[in-house]
C-alpha cells in the first residue's frame, strides 16, 4: 500500500521540483508530495537536536528547553476524535521520553505525544529551522506573526509508537512537516474520498485508527486510500481536506505547519461557511435575540478555530500587503485574482455583517489590479 506516485502523490525525492511546477501541479491541483532531505540538511536542529543524525541529543535539548511548559497528549487514551492532553515540563517529558527509549519494549499504556508545540513563537527563537521555499505563500502565519497572536508553527515530538488519529487539519489547511530525526508511517484518503469513507463505516463512528477495522484493506482501497513512509529529513505536503493519521514508528522529532494561501483560500471560505450553518442550525432558538450573531461566532471559533471576523480581519490584512507589493511573478498575479475573488463572495454575503467603506475599495483596487496583471 506505501505509495511511490500515483494520481494523489508525487515524490520529488530525488530531484526537486521548480517552484512553479510544485505551485501549479500540486498546490493547485492539492495533491501530496514528498521532498528530499535537500530542504533541510542545512536546519540547525538537525545537527544541534541530533547525535550524528542517529540519536536524539537529550541534552541539548533540555539545557535549552528545559524550563519551558509543553503539551502533551496520552495516545494510550481517547478524548472524543483527540487524546487527552495535559502540560508539563520540557525536562519533565524528556525525563519520560529517555526512560521508554531505554526500555526494550514501549509501554503502551501510557505513549505520550508533544506535540502542537509553538516552540518557536514560546522560545522567542525561531532559527533552529529555515522554512523551505515551497511553503512561503502562508496568509496564515504572515497575518499571525504581523498580529503578534498564536500561530500554526508547531514542534512534535514523540516516541516510537506515538500517533496522531484520523482527522482533517484544521480550516481545511495545507500543512507540511518535515522528520528532523525519525520515520513517520502515514495513511491519507484524498478530500473527495472523505465522504464516501463515512458513509462506509458512519460519520460518527470515525476510529482513530482505520487499521483497527476487521476490513480495513477492503475499506482504504475503496476511498483510495494510500500510505507513505517519511524518513529523517524528508518533508510531506499534506493538501485541503485529506483525512490522514499518523505513526511514528521510530522515535522522532517533526516540525510541522498549517496554512492557506490563493491555492486553497476559497476551500477554507467554504468551510468558515459550512461550520457557521452547522452552528447557525444548531442555535435556531436564539434567531430573533440581539446575541444571536455574537453567540454564534463565538461557538464558530471553538468549533471550526476561527470566526467570521478574524478571517475578514486576514483577507483585510493580506489584500492591504498585497496591494503595496505589486509584481510581476506568477504566484502574486494569482494572488489578486484570488483575493478579488474572495472579496467579492464576502460583500454579497449577508452573513459578513462587519463589512466597511475600505472593504468596498479594497474589493474595486483588487479588481482593477487584476484586469491590468
Amino acid at each position: 500500500m506505501e505509495a511511490k506516485s500515483n494520481d494523489y502523490f508525487i515524490d520529488y525525492s530525488d530531484q526537486l521540483p521548480s517552484y512553479e511546477h510544485f505551485y501549479e501541479n500540486v498546490m493547485r491541483k492539492n495533491i501530496a508530495c514528498m521532498f528530499g532531505p535537500q530542504l533541510t540538511e542545512q536546519w540547525t536542529c538537525r545537527k544541534e537536536w541530533t547525535i550524528d543524525g542517529q540519536s536524539i541529543d537529550f541534552d541539548h535539548l533540555v539545557n535549552k528547553y528545559a524550563t519551558l511548559p509543553v503539551p502533551v497528549y496520552d495516545c494510550s487514551e481517547k478524548h472524543f476524535n483527540s487524546n487527552p492532553r495535559t502540560e508539563m515540563l520540557f525536562s519533565q517529558y524528556a525525563d519520560y521520553w529517555q526512560q521508554q527509549q531505554q526500555q526494550q519494549v514501549i509501554d503502551a499504556n501510557r505513549i505520550l505525544y508533544l506535540k502542537d508545540w509553538h516552540l518557536a513563537q514560546d522560545s522567542n527563537c525561531g532559527d533552529f529551522y529555515k522554512i523551505p521555499t515551497y511553503f512561503e505563500s502562508d496568509y496564515l502565519n504572515e497575518y499571525c506573526t504581523a498580529k503578534s497572536i498564536a500561530d500554526f508553527k508547531f514542534t512534535y515530538m514523540g516516541p516510537k509508537g506515538s500517533t496522531t488519529p484520523l482527522h482533517v487539519d484544521v480550516f481545511g489547511s495545507f500543512s507540511w512537516s518535515a522528520n528532523v530525526i525519525g520515520t513517520k508511517r502515514w495513511l491519507m484518503i484524498p478530500d473527495h474520498c472523505v465522504e464516501t469513507l463515512k458513509q462506509l463505516i458512519g460519520v460518527n463512528n470515525l476510529p482513530h485508527d482505520l487499521y483497527t477495522l476487521p476490513n480495513y484493506e477492503q475499506i482504504i482501497a475503496k476511498v483510495n486510500g494510500f500510505e507513505i513512509i517519511q524518513k529523517a529529513g524528508q518533508v510531506l505536503f499534506v493538501p485541503s481536506g485529506y483525512m490522514h493519521q499518523v505513526e511514528n514508528i521510530e522515535h522522532t522529532i517533526s516540525i510541522n505547519h498549517n496554512w492557506f494561501n490563493a491555492c486553497n483560500l476559497d476551500r477554507v471560505y467554504s468551510n468558515l461557511l459550512n461550520a457557521l450553518k452547522d452552528v447557525q442550525n444548531e442555535m435556531s432558538d436564539l434567531k430573533n435575540t440581539d446575541e444571536w450573531n455574537e453567540t454564534c461566532d463565538r461557538i464558530l471559533t471553538i468549533h471550526f478555530g476561527m470566526n467570521r471576523s478574524y478571517f475578514m480581519d486576514q483577507i483585510r490584512h493580506i489584500t492591504t500587503n498585497r496591494l503595496l507589493r505589486q509584481s510581476n511573478h506568477f504566484r502574486y498575479k494569482h494572488d489578486i485574482e484570488c483575493l478579488a475573488k474572495i472579496y467579492t463572495k464576502i460583500l454579497s454575503n449577508h452573513q459578513f455583517q462587519n463589512k466597511n467603506h475600505e472593504d468596498w475599495k479594497n474589493c474595486e483596487s483588487l479588481k482593477s489590479l487584476n484586469k491590468l496583471l
